[in-house]
């Protein structure tokens, strides 16, 4: 017998999204969902619908609770070169860190992966991610900062460069965090190089 609708849907997305960044979707089945929540099948699926369901609605909470902290610093309206660098050298200690993010890579990137190729998996919304990281590389790229400005004509190229660094420093992490450690590092000191003097 299910428990009472009673119980607090945060509660159940947050321990979902857990369960996912461990497994990974396909191999979470859902009586392991139901033994993590505590909610019996029938109360899951009245609840958010599908397995598909609940995981976007834990996907969403890991955009929102790590996602958004990690990339607010480039998307802030002042942003500034400054911070793509900051950005790469906080994700050097997260791997440098024994927490989730060493442990387990990106929930966001490890599900592009896992579906990509597979038309019938789960949508990890890849194309979000990417544009996401773009635009956010974009927008801090374009204002100077301490050291100086980026060339505006070459943002759009290093954008996509950057973007790929990170996806790729994300796979690195769970294979070797000290060495994806030492590559967010290297970027961060890669971007210090490309500013110059504003009005040079």
């Amino acid at each position: 017998m299910g428990r009472p609708p009673s119980f607090a849907a945060d509660d159940v997305v947050d321990t979902a999204m857990d369960v996912f960044w461990d497994r990974g979707y396909q191999a979470s089945a859902v009586a392991d969902l139901e033994d993590a929540t505590g909610l019996s099948r029938s109360s899951l699926y009245q609840a958010f619908g599908s397995k598909e369901a609940l995981f976007d609605s834990a996907l969403d909470r890991y955009i929102g609770s790590v996602a958004d902290d990690l990339l607010g610093g480039m998307e802030r309206p002042d942003a500034t070169v400054d911070d793509v660098a900051r950005f790469f050298r906080r994700l050097a200690v997260i791997f440098r860190g024994d927490g989730a993010l060493a442990r387990r890579g990106c929930l966001w990137v490890n599900s592009i992966l896992e579906s990509a190729g597979d038309a019938g998996a789960v949508n990890a919304r890849g194309g979000e991610y990417n544009a996401r990281l773009r635009a956010a590389f974009a927008h801090a790229l374009a204002r100077p900062g301490r050291r100086g400005a980026v060339s505006r004509a070459t943002v759009p190229r290093r954008s996509r460069l950057l973007t790929a660094a990170t996806f790729g420093a994300w796979i690195a992490v769970r294979v070797d965090a000290p060495h994806a450690a030492r590559v967010c590092g290297a970027v961060a000191t890669e971007v210090e190089g490309w500013t110059a003097p504003v009005g040079r």
